[in-house]
């Protein structure tokens, strides 16, 4: 795994690096501020096939999610691995546990695998 987690960094650098050379960093137009409700948004699940959407959650669970960036890079390894170690605060009954990326629904499966993630 450190082999790919160093590979996935050099890539992720790589791609950002270009990407900011060639203008290609926008905004979102989307601008939330503190306070603000979510906008709802439906994502694919990893391991129970189909899709969850926010909206589905509302006054039943709280959602938590951690976005990282890149699935095997080492800063994302070291965050996502810590979740994975602090389990108790998320093991609650009224919370929802997710962690994203930009990455395919198959790479996010392997990485929440390895670094063994709820």
């Amino acid at each position: 795994m450190r082999l790919r987690v160093l590979t996935e960094t050099a890539r992720a650098v790589a791609t950002g690096m270009t990407n900011l050379a060639l203008g290609r960093g926008g905004h979102s137009l989307l601008a939330l501020r503190v306070g603000d409700p979510a906008p709802d948004f439906t994502l694919p699940g990893v391991r129970r096939r189909g899709e969850y959407t926010l909206s589905n959650f509302l006054g039943r669970r709280n959602v938590v999610i951690a976005w990282f960036l890149k699935a095997f890079t080492g800063g994302c390894t070291v965050e996502c691995r810590s979740l994975g170690a602090q389990r108790s605060p998320l093991d609650r009954p009224n919370v929802q546990f997710f962690a994203a990326s930009v990455d395919s629904v198959e790479t996010n499966a392997e990485f929440g695998a390895a670094l063994d993630l709820p």
